[in-house]
């Protein structure tokens, strides 16, 4: 996964995405101009996402709305299947458990979330 570090944080990809994938994220994370601007980078997404891509589709769903969220289940589905616990009407409310499951059969690691476990940084 790549962040950028002269812009905001946006929607995580992997560096071997294509450049019309990473320009068309970077457009909806920055919110399009007009409706059908950000209809093209969504559909430019949806057409430029590998398996892998996954990951960055699961990322931007809490951005989308109902209807680009169904879409967005069509397309990941379709890469990636998802397990029998997540249902597209749960993706497309934005359900955050089923976002999770989703995201663990991946086989990416776990993010260690360093504000509950600060204290490993030191000995005691």
């Amino acid at each position: 996964m790549k962040v950028d570090p002269d812009r905001p944080l946006g929607t995580p990809f992997f560096e071997d995405a294509s450049a019309a994938f990473r320009r068309a994220l970077q457009a909806i994370d920055e919110g399009p101009a007009s409706r059908s601007a950000r209809a093209g980078a969504l559909q430019t997404v949806l057409a430029e996402a590998r398996p892998r891509d996954v990951y960055s589709l699961l990322r931007l769903n809490r951005d989308l709305t109902s209807t680009e969220r169904g879409a967005l289940y069509d397309r990941a589905a379709a890469l990636m299947p998802p397990p029998a616990v997540v249902t597209r009407e749960g993706i497309v409310a934005n359900d955050a458990a089923m976002l999770d499951a989703w995201r663990q059969t991946l086989g990416l690691p776990e993010i260690k979330r360093w504000w509950v476990h600060w204290t490993d940084a030191f000995e005691f």
